[in-house]
């Protein structure tokens, strides 16, 4: 059978060493924070290919070890290409498997070999990625790619929650649960950057990219070690980051970068809402210099009944709890929600 044996390229494979050579970009940030907007620009560079979203590092390596784990090149190239996220990328098989016979038959190659078959068939020279989570496997991903560059956009609690409760697969999540998850990313992007050298690691905030793009861009061009281009400012250009069904709700990250989008919270929300929403996330908020994060004009009774709402998604209780609630939708026969892919939420993320 095909899969029992690989017929290696000429030379064989190569180890890990090789990625010495191999210099990708990754974006990473809390949903909804400009992750897309920015992987969009970055991807109009003519020597950038941005893949679209993978969650490689973050969720695929785990669900294929649970299905047996690495066999041969055509083995593994073959349950990529069918995951529901990687399959948003349209690798080829063919392509992708004389890409991956160069290296040794291991996840961290596997991956490089989708960038790079990724980046030749769009004829560009570099390669780059945009996952959310990989927020959470950067020092996995250094530990393999020694020389990637790796962005990290921040941008206010308030709306970011605010966002997620717009899209599809945000608007039955509570407002605690949206506020513990942008206080999670907020906190381990905090903990990245104070452990990463700045020519590694960097933050990019995005009210600072609504509103000076072309400055932003410039810098973060030359993080990574290009040139800034105009074109990548140019919204009609077109990209392939963004997949068809995700279209609807990411949509505006092609669109030319838009102020308004900053501080929206503060001409869409309620006084007493916005108390609320500091409250949730007040102290990652000012530890990210975020202004105005006091909670005002509310009695003790209301903060304590959000205090209330917000213990199951305190660190220590939010995977019980979550454990939980799936058990109890099991026994009552509540189907699991099905949300389109960005929407997994997982106890790993307390």
């Amino acid at each position: 059978m095909a899969e029992q044996a690989t017929a290696l390229v000429p030379g064989g494979p190569t180890t890990n060493r090789s990625n010495d050579l191999f210099a990708p970009v990754f974006v990473v940030g809390c949903q909804r924070s400009g992750t897309t907007a920015l992987a969009v620009m970055l991807d109009r560079h003519s020597r950038l290919a941005m893949m679209p979203e993978t969650q490689f590092f973050w969720s695929y390596i785990k669900k294929d070890r649970a299905s047996g784990g690495p066999l041969t090149h055509e083995a593994m190239v073959r349950r990529a290409i069918a995951d529901l996220f990687i399959r948003q990328a349209h690798l080829c098989f063919d392509e992708l498997v004389t890409a991956f016979r160069r290296f040794e038959p291991t996840y961290p190659n596997l991956f490089r070999a989708m960038m790079e078959a990724y980046a030749l068939r769009h004829g560009k020279a570099r390669s780059a990625e945009k996952s959310c989570n990989h927020l959470f496997n950067v020092d996995e991903i250094l530990r393999n790619y020694p020389n990637a560059k790796i962005i990290c956009i921040m941008r206010d609690g308030r709306d970011v929650c605010r966002s997620i409760k717009n899209v599809p697969w945000g608007s039955h999540i509570p407002w605690a649960g949206l506020c513990r998850q942008w206080n999670w990313n907020a906190h381990e992007a905090l903990k990245v950057q104070r452990r990463l050298p700045p020519d590694v690691f960097t933050i990019v905030r995005y009210e600072d990219l609504m509103l000076e793009p072309e400055r932003e861009l410039r810098r973060l061009c030359a993080f990574i070690g290009e040139t800034f281009e105009p074109a990548q400012l140019e919204h009609g250009t077109g990209t392939d980051v963004i997949p068809e069904y995700e279209l609807g709700w990411k949509g505006k990250a092609r669109n030319k970068p838009d102020p308004a989008r900053v501080a929206a919270w503060r001409r869409n929300e309620t006084p007493e809402h916005i108390a609320m929403l500091n409250q949730y996330m007040g102290p990652a908020l000012r530890a990210w210099g975020y202004p105005d994060t006091q909670v005002e004009g509310v009695g003790l009774t209301r903060r304590a009944q959000w205090a209330a709402r917000y213990v199951p998604y305190l660190p220590g209780v939010f995977p019980i709890a979550l454990a939980a609630n799936r058990t109890l939708k099991r026994l009552r026969g509540v189907p699991d929600r099905k949300p389109v892919p960005e929407a997994h939420v997982t106890a790993a993320q307390a």
